[in-house]
Formats: structure tokens, C-alpha cells, sequence
């Protein structure tokens, strides 16, 4: 869809994550020899996980036609479906709404396309409830909520 907007509707599509991919670092064990970096060891992964992972989200994101990046480099501490946590104390949660306002504000977005892991879907979907958003969440994958701005 994205790479639609970008090359066949001649849109600008921008991109902001929030963690810094430092997590899952137990599943890098094959890319540990085309990076030479020693994944399964925590300490080496997280400093060199997320450097790494926003190359290859800007390699893609170079294909697909991503104009701008957005990295707020929250630590991706570890897997769960209990945000209250990371929330309190795991983010800067303050500063990631400020900034993430900042850059819708300054953006004068038409859409906001939001890409939420599945097992997060329905404490997002709880949250968003107010912005009457479309759904799209293909069976067992990922949701994607969007929002189609007001004039």
C-alpha cells in the first residue's frame, strides 16, 4: 500500500517508530554472521541492534519511497501486551506524544497509516476507539489502523 502511495499516487509518505529495536535480540542468531556481531549476547546486541535494524528499515523504506524518518529511540526492552508498564517507566512517554503531536501537527498529514503488533492491536484499538478509525487486521497478522484526516 505504502509503495502505491508513493509511486503510483505520486504522495509523500513519512515513517516515525518509537522503540530503538534493540529487542529481540534472541532471534538474531543468523545475522550474527553476516554482521560478525554476537547477537545472543545482550550487552553487544542492544548496542548494536539498533543502528543495524534502521539501516535495513531505511534500505527498504528506500524501495518503498519513505521521504522522511522519524526515530524516537525508545528502548525496546522486552516482549508485552501490558503498556502501563513501558508507559510509566520503561519510555519518555511524555516526550514521545509531544514529539509524535509535534510532527502530525507540522506534517499537514492527509492520512495516518499505524502499523500495531497483534497482541498490542486491542489496547490500541481501546485507545483509539474515540478516533473512529478503519481496521484492517488479516488473521493472526499485524493491525493497521487508519485514520483519514478532516479537512
Amino acid at each position: 500500500m505504502l509503495y502505491q502511495l508513493t509511486h503510483q499516487l505520486d504522495r509523500t509518505v513519512d515513517l516515525a517508530l518509537v522503540t530503538d529495536g534493540s529487542g529481540g535480540y534472541r532471534y538474531s542468531t543468523l545475522a550474527e554472521e553476516i554482521y560478525g556481531v554476537e547477537f545472543t549476547n545482550e550487552e553487544v546486541a542492544r548496542q548494536h541492534l539498533p543502528a543495524i535494524r534502521k539501516q535495513e528499515l531505511m534500505a527498504g523504506g528506500a524501495i518503498v519511497g519513505i521521504s522522511k524518518y522519524f526515530f524516537f529511540d525508545q528502548l525496546d526492552d522486552a516482549f508485552t501486551t501490558d503498556v502501563d508498564p513501558v508507559l510509566a517507566d520503561t519510555w519518555d512517554a511524555g516526550w514521545v506524544r509531544q514529539r509524535l503531536m509535534g510532527i502530525l501537527w507540522d506534517g499537514d498529514y492527509d492520512l495516518i497509516i499505524i502499523a500495531v503488533p497483534a497482541a498490542l492491536g486491542g489496547v490500541f484499538r481501546s485507545l483509539t476507539a474515540k478516533l473512529n478509525p478503519e481496521v484492517y487486521q488479516p488473521e493472526g497478522g499485524n493491525a493497521l489502523f487508519v485514520f483519514a484526516l478532516p479537512e
